[in-house]
């Protein structure tokens, strides 16, 4: 088994944070909601009254931005009335959030919105361990992530056949596989395992076991599990089962290594 590595290099000059200001224009807002939107995701409704922690919130929940600090602005600022922007784990130079204010209502012409730049934000120039002319971050580490294997073994009482009738289902942190026959090739459990909501990628190995719990369990097949895209240790797969064999006296035992 091949054990994949990952540089990590840190430093102490994290770069310019994005700052941006979202501005009422055209009028006083009184009345109504606005969205807003970034790289494609788009918050809930928001009120035009909005306090800074409540449009963090709203814009916290998008997939497609970090923490975000928000703070609002009065008319007599240098900016006018809105908010102010600062992206606090999206790193370099950031797009324009996009505001939708059409629901925006005022006294007398109706309201809009603007979006401005404050800040361009800028990379982390890793540079604070630099020696002479070699540019070099305050450190580094090559950390190695050893692939999660875990096995399905399917086991027989039935020492003259091992023709099971019926399938499992494998279950890994709420989300089920497809229905799996037990004489599953390793292509097709590899498929089924990927098609898992929370599985990434796994290799899959079919092989008849080195071992057996019980010397009565003279027929058996092992599906080894290799789970490659995870950095984490996984609690292991829980199993559905729904299978008989031939003939009713020769039950099937699946279960986990």
């Amino acid at each position: 088994m091949t054990k994949k590595t990952t540089k990590v290099e840190w430093d102490g000059h994290g770069g310019q944070q994005e700052v941006q200001h979202v501005g009422i224009a055209g009028g006083v807002a009184t009345a109504g909601t606005f969205r807003l939107s970034f790289d494609g995701a788009t918050t809930t409704v928001i009120p035009f009254d909005a306090s800074g922690d409540a449009l963090a919130r709203a814009l916290n929940a998008l997939s497609t931005i970090g923490a975000v600090r928000c703070e609002r602005t009065d008319a007599a600022s240098a900016r006018g009335a809105g908010w102010l922007i600062t992206f606090l784990d999206n790193v370099g130079d950031m797009p324009l959030v996009e505001a939708t204010g059409v629901m925006l209502r005022g006294p007398g012409a109706s309201p809009s919105l603007t979006v401005t730049e404050v800040a361009a934000g800028s990379s982390p120039r890793f540079d604070q361990g630099t020696v002479g002319v070699y540019t070099m971050p305050l450190g580094s580490a090559v950390l190695g992530l050893t692939p999660e294997v875990q096995t399905i073994t399917v086991e027989s009482l039935a020492a003259d056949t091992f023709t099971p009738i019926g399938h499992f289902y494998v279950t890994f942190e709420g989300h089920s596989s497809v229905p799996i026959s037990p004489m599953a090739s390793a292509f097709d459990m590899k498929r089924a395992l990927e098609g898992v909501l929370t599985i990434d990628s796994v290799d899959v190995e079919v092989r008849a076991p080195e071992h057996t719990s019980r010397i009565d369990l003279p027929l058996a097949r092992e599906c080894v599990v290799v789970v490659r895209a995870h950095l984490f240790p996984h609690p292991s797969q829980s199993i559905s089962i729904h299978l008989k064999t031939k003939t009713k006296t020769n039950p099937i035992n699946c279960g986990l290594l």
